[in-house]
Protein backbone atom coordinates (compact mmCIF):
# COMPACT_ATOMS: atom_id res chain seq x y z
CA UNK A 1 0.00 0.00 0.00
CA UNK A 2 2.60 2.28 0.84
CA UNK A 3 4.60 1.78 -2.77
CA UNK A 4 1.01 3.37 -4.01
CA UNK A 5 0.45 6.10 -1.46
CA UNK A 6 4.13 7.24 -2.71
CA UNK A 7 3.75 6.55 -6.32
CA UNK A 8 7.20 4.46 -5.72
CA UNK A 9 8.69 1.79 -7.83
CA UNK A 10 7.99 -1.37 -6.58
CA UNK A 11 12.15 -2.00 -5.75
CA UNK A 12 12.43 0.42 -2.82
CA UNK A 13 12.68 -1.14 0.42
CA UNK A 14 10.09 -1.18 2.93
CA UNK A 15 11.77 0.71 5.35
CA UNK A 16 12.62 3.33 2.74
CA UNK A 17 8.71 3.51 1.52
CA UNK A 18 7.00 3.40 4.83
CA UNK A 19 8.95 6.42 5.59
CA UNK A 20 8.80 8.02 2.50
CA UNK A 21 4.72 7.60 2.41
CA UNK A 22 4.72 8.45 6.30
CA UNK A 23 3.34 4.98 7.19
CA UNK A 24 3.61 3.74 10.77
CA UNK A 25 4.67 -0.02 10.26
CA UNK A 26 1.99 -2.56 11.21
CA UNK A 27 3.80 -4.04 13.79
CA UNK A 28 4.26 -0.72 15.95
CA UNK A 29 0.95 0.37 15.05
CA UNK A 30 -0.12 -3.17 16.71
CA UNK A 31 1.93 -2.64 19.54
CA UNK A 32 0.82 1.12 20.55
CA UNK A 33 -2.67 -0.47 20.03
CA UNK A 34 -1.54 -3.47 22.46
CA UNK A 35 -0.33 -1.02 24.93
CA UNK A 36 -4.17 1.71 24.43
CA UNK A 37 -5.93 -1.50 25.57
CA UNK A 38 -4.20 -3.00 28.41
CA UNK A 39 -3.82 0.23 30.03
CA UNK A 40 -7.97 0.63 29.33
CA UNK A 41 -8.31 -3.05 30.31
CA UNK A 42 -6.49 -2.33 33.51
CA UNK A 43 -8.21 1.10 34.17
CA UNK A 44 -5.73 3.82 34.31
CA UNK A 45 -5.46 6.74 31.48
CA UNK A 46 -3.18 6.43 28.58
CA UNK A 47 -2.43 9.65 27.07
CA UNK A 48 -2.61 9.38 22.81
CA UNK A 49 0.36 11.37 22.54
CA UNK A 50 2.90 9.95 24.80
CA UNK A 51 1.77 6.48 22.95
CA UNK A 52 2.45 8.23 19.61
CA UNK A 53 5.85 9.97 20.88
CA UNK A 54 7.12 6.23 22.04
CA UNK A 55 6.12 4.36 18.63
CA UNK A 56 8.30 7.41 16.67
CA UNK A 57 10.69 6.98 18.94
CA UNK A 58 10.73 3.05 17.71
CA UNK A 59 10.66 4.16 14.63
CA UNK A 60 13.45 6.11 14.51
CA UNK A 61 15.04 3.06 16.17
CA UNK A 62 14.56 0.83 13.03
CA UNK A 63 15.07 3.65 10.69
CA UNK A 64 18.72 3.96 12.33
CA UNK A 65 19.29 0.43 12.24
CA UNK A 66 18.42 -0.33 8.81
CA UNK A 67 20.93 -1.51 6.61
CA UNK A 68 19.11 -0.38 3.23
CA UNK A 69 17.90 2.58 1.95
CA UNK A 70 21.38 4.73 2.45
CA UNK A 71 20.29 7.87 0.32
CA UNK A 72 17.18 8.24 1.59
CA UNK A 73 18.37 7.87 4.88
CA UNK A 74 21.08 10.89 4.45
CA UNK A 75 17.73 13.21 3.08
CA UNK A 76 15.24 11.99 5.77
CA UNK A 77 17.33 11.56 8.92
CA UNK A 78 14.37 12.29 11.35
CA UNK A 79 11.13 10.37 10.95
CA UNK A 80 9.28 12.57 13.19
CA UNK A 81 10.16 15.70 11.32
CA UNK A 82 9.37 14.28 8.53
CA UNK A 83 5.89 12.83 9.38
CA UNK A 84 4.88 15.99 11.01
CA UNK A 85 5.74 17.97 8.09
CA UNK A 86 3.16 20.79 7.24
CA UNK A 87 3.76 21.11 3.65
CA UNK A 88 4.44 19.19 0.21
CA UNK A 89 3.01 15.81 -1.05
CA UNK A 90 4.84 13.02 -2.11
CA UNK A 91 4.73 12.04 -5.99
CA UNK A 92 6.67 9.85 -8.40
CA UNK A 93 9.31 12.37 -9.17
CA UNK A 94 9.58 13.25 -5.33
CA UNK A 95 10.16 9.62 -4.63
CA UNK A 96 11.97 8.62 -7.01
CA UNK A 97 14.42 11.39 -5.77
CA UNK A 98 13.75 10.29 -2.27
CA UNK A 99 14.71 7.08 -2.83
CA UNK A 100 16.92 6.68 -5.47
CA UNK A 101 14.82 4.07 -7.49
CA UNK A 102 13.61 6.16 -11.05
CA UNK A 103 14.84 7.51 -14.29
CA UNK A 104 18.53 7.25 -13.57
CA UNK A 105 21.40 5.92 -15.58
CA UNK A 106 22.48 3.66 -12.18
CA UNK A 107 19.66 2.37 -11.96
CA UNK A 108 18.23 1.42 -15.59
CA UNK A 109 21.42 -0.06 -15.81
CA UNK A 110 21.40 -1.79 -12.34
CA UNK A 111 18.14 -3.64 -13.89
CA UNK A 112 19.17 -3.99 -17.31
CA UNK A 113 16.75 -1.37 -18.82
CA UNK A 114 20.12 0.57 -20.58
CA UNK A 115 23.65 -0.75 -21.61
CA UNK A 116 25.61 1.78 -19.23
CA UNK A 117 24.90 3.80 -16.22
CA UNK A 118 26.23 7.26 -18.07
CA UNK A 119 24.55 10.36 -17.76
CA UNK A 120 22.84 11.25 -21.63
CA UNK A 121 22.50 15.02 -20.94
CA UNK A 122 26.54 15.03 -19.55
CA UNK A 123 28.28 12.16 -19.98
CA UNK A 124 29.41 11.65 -16.70
CA UNK A 125 30.03 7.75 -16.21
CA UNK A 126 27.73 7.53 -13.66
CA UNK A 127 24.05 9.06 -13.40
CA UNK A 128 22.88 8.23 -9.94
CA UNK A 129 20.36 10.34 -7.88
CA UNK A 130 23.44 12.73 -5.91
CA UNK A 131 24.47 13.04 -9.71
CA UNK A 132 21.07 14.36 -11.16
CA UNK A 133 20.33 16.83 -8.14
CA UNK A 134 23.97 17.70 -7.51
CA UNK A 135 26.35 17.75 -10.83
CA UNK A 136 24.35 17.74 -13.76
CA UNK A 137 25.01 20.38 -16.03
CA UNK A 138 21.60 19.56 -17.47
CA UNK A 139 19.38 20.73 -14.33
CA UNK A 140 21.34 24.47 -13.27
Amino acid sequence: MALRVAKAYRTVSTNDILVVAGMVPVHLKAMEQQCKFKALKEGSIVEKGMLRVSTYRKWQSLWNSTKTGIWTKRLIGDVRKWIDRRFGETDFNLSQMLTGHGCFGYYLHKYKKRDDPACVDCGSPMDDVEHTLFRCDRWW
